[in-house]
């Protein structure tokens, strides 16, 4: 259902960070699935507080992760080869 896709989205999103933190920072596959552990309940209770919102009242996720992507495929030096 609709709850079960926003949880996927919201795992995709924090596997994705968590990916970066893993090439960028000294955080090994164990934590990073703790970490992601840990997220479930934050990730749950946010899926729970925005399902009955309609789409005007809903906003973005994290803005600021965003303009920094996008500052960094601007960026003269990359942080990743890929």
């Amino acid at each position: 259902g609709e709850r079960e896709a926003c949880l996927v989205c919201c795992h995709g999103y924090a596997t994705a960070l968590l990916g970066a933190a893993q090439r960028l920072l000294s955080l090994g596959h164990t934590d990073a699935q703790q970490v992601l552990t840990r997220l479930q309940p934050v990730m749950r209770a946010a899926i729970a507080d925005s399902a009955d919102r309609s789409l005007s009242q809903m906003t973005s996720f994290a803005p600021l992760v965003d303009v920094l992507a996008a500052d960094h495929e601007r960026a003269d030096r990359r942080l990743f080869v890929s």
